[in-house]
């Protein structure tokens, strides 16, 4: 017999693929979220990067 992976999706209740469809959702938005959150925090390093060559630059 062979095991085909359309044929096991097929006899998955739908509260089964409701669940792994939810799965791969909360994986996407928590990989959204590290790269949101990875975003942030390089614009707060930028911009206490521009505050400090600001500030350098104001006392020369």
């Amino acid at each position: 017999m062979t095991c085909d992976h359309d044929t096991k999706v097929q006899e998955l209740a739908p509260e089964q693929l409701e669940r792994v469809a939810g799965g791969f959702l909360i994986q996407e938005m928590m990989a959204n979220l590290k790269l949101m959150g990875e975003i942030l925090s390089n614009v707060s390093k930028t911009r206490s990067e521009i505050s400090m060559t600001f500030a350098r630059n104001s006392r020369a």
